[in-house]
């Protein structure tokens, strides 16, 4: 059984057994889409010919084949479009709702050891999700089903055994050129549609539209959103008018999100993004909402997020203390639970580490990868896929699509290659950005400033610090740096979930922690209900 329901901003298209998603850019420049997308994979008859027809391109996309009893499912490098499947004897099930497949027997079980890692991630590692009958399809993976027999394969990933030796004018000339081709991409899959770029005070949105302006693209709309004054907004509105881009700001306000937590729409909404994976996104969905309900962009507009050029220039090397040498596994192991899982105060566990080694040990490609390098696939894989990446839901809600310029492969390809010394403190990116396109726009802002080496290194001692401190005794912290009406919204949840006697409190040092709990708290309600009904 097939059962693909999401439609909203991106359709699925299906024909003889072939069912796709999205958009491919081939190694040749073709844009497929649509039915164009479907031809593209329909003779394929096994994993070996579909990622022979991905090579050299880049897009988002989801595919299920159907071959005779043979199901293969693939996605792409950022998990754009989940696919989740469920296996009996019988037959195998597949959907892009994990309800769905929850709802076929009449009953499911918790998976109560993703549950504990989902509250510390916001995120469910690996295959596995909320439901111990269903399992998902991972970022960058084939996976072919044969009634209860699963194979699944990685086709890419992140991991280099070496960079390349090259000085730092070779590679500035390179990303100016890799940056126009992958530009180029972009606004040949606009096809001539508005695009409207969330814009913040920092560099990566800033960089997607001076790119668009630069290549005289003119369909342009920025917006931002949050307290009134904050000084991301501040920034965000001299760019725009220094491009002369139009700019609308959403102002977060209580009359704004006045009884949110009690529309069946917002709960709809938080079913679909979360997906029994993954933590929903709060902070934008009042400004997509905002948007939509006062037609203030195009029904057939595009958005293009700013996700997240700096976190492949080199933004984590010195806050998550990366190194340049290898490194044992139990290192890279510890640093991701001590990085990544931080939405609780809970310390390592054995199963956490466990679970940790596990998905690493299923990614391995390259032999002799670089140590930062199996950091960054896992990071990708893992939290960009399923917790980043994944906030772009908010916008298929709404019914839009979206691009995101930065996760083209060839983009991805180029700073996977770069060595370590020009990515420390995002040197390069910075360079190219502030030296050459945001002077020649003349779009770098009054008193910005790139943290020192140094100043960041006291950054990450002091964060490993406050780790030590109880949670209660940082709650300044929040009110002093929420530009984003967080407690407020999250506020709703908390009293909501204490109305029916839960307790919960801000764990981890972030708000998030509030929208993991109430999530899980939904999906084990959502079971207790549907357990009894039985």
């Amino acid at each position: 059984m097939i059962d693909l329901i999401h439609k909203r901003g991106f359709a699925w298209y299906s024909d003889a057994g072939c069912h796709v998603k999205g958009y491919l850019i081939t190694a040749g420049g073709a844009y497929l889409k649509g039915d164009c997308l479907l031809s593209h994979f329909a003779e394929a008859k096994s994993s070996d010919e579909i990622i022979r027809n991905l090579e050299g391109s880049t897009g988002i996309y989801s595919l299920v084949l159907e071959r005779g009893e043979r199901r293969f499912l693939i996605v792409d490098p950022l998990r754009t479009f989940p696919l989740f499947y469920r296996l009996s004897l019988e037959e195998t099930h597949v959907s892009d709702d994990v309800n769905c497949l929850n709802r076929m027997d009449g009953e499911w079980s918790l998976n109560r050891a993703a549950a504990a890692e989902f509250r510390s991630a916001g995120f469910v590692t690996g295959k596995e999700t909320l439901s111990n009958e269903v399992f998902q399809v991972e970022a960058a993976q084939v996976v072919e089903l044969e009634r209860s027999i699963v194979s699944p394969r990685f086709y890419w990933s992140y991991q280099i055994g070496e960079t390349w030796d090259r000085s730092f004018k070779f590679f500035m000339a390179s990303l100016d050129q890799m940056t126009t081709t992958v530009f180029r991409r972009l606004v040949q899959s606009l096809e001539g549609r508005t695009a409207v770029i969330p814009l913040s005070g920092g560099y990566d949105s800033r960089f997607i539209i001076a790119m668009l302006h630069q290549s005289g693209y003119d369909k342009l709309i920025c917006y931002s959103y949050g307290r009134e004054g904050n000084r991301e907004m501040k920034l965000a509105e001299q760019v725009a008018n220094q491009l002369e881009i139009q700019y609308i700001p959403v102002i977060y306000s209580e009359e704004l999100i006045d009884g949110f937590e009690q529309e069946e729409a917002f709960g709809d909404y938080v079913d679909f993004s979360s997906n029994f994976t993954s933590m929903f996104f709060l902070q934008e969905y009042f400004a997509v909402k905002y948007l939509k309900e006062n037609r203030l962009i195009p029904h057939d507009a595009i958005f293009i997020p700013g996700h997240t050029a700096d976190f492949f220039a080199g933004s984590n090397y010195l806050k998550h203390g990366l190194p340049e040498r290898r490194e044992p596994l139990i290192k890279t192991i510890r640093r991701i639970h001590r990085v990544k899982y931080s939405l609780s105060s809970v310390p390592p566990s054995r199963l956490m580490l466990k679970r940790i080694a596990g998905t690493l040990r299923e990614k391995k490609m390259v032999d002799g990868a670089m140590s930062h390098t199996v950091y960054e696939d896992w990071d990708l894989k893992e939290k960009f896929a399923k917790f980043i990446g994944n906030s772009c839901s908010v916008y298929d809600w709404f019914g839009y699509e979206y691009r995101l310029p930065f996760f083209d492969l060839e983009f991805m390809n180029f700073f996977r290659s770069v060595p370590l010394k020009f990515k420390q403190n995002k040197v390069l990116y910075d360079t190219y950005l502030k030296e050459g396109l945001f002077q020649r726009l003349r779009i770098n802002m009054e008193g910005e400033m790139q943290p020192s080496g140094r100043l960041q290194r006291r950054f990450r001692w002091r964060a490993r610090v406050k780790q030590l401190i109880p949670d209660r005794l940082l709650s300044w912290r929040y009110q002093r740096e929420d530009d984003i009406f967080y407690k407020e919204a999250t506020g709703r949840l908390k009293q909501e979930l204490r109305d029916r006697g839960v307790k919960v409190s801000v764990e981890g040092r972030s708000y998030n922690s509030l929208l993991v709990q109430w999530y899980l708290e939904r999906v084990r309600r959502g079971h207790s209900v549907r357990h009894h009904s039985l």
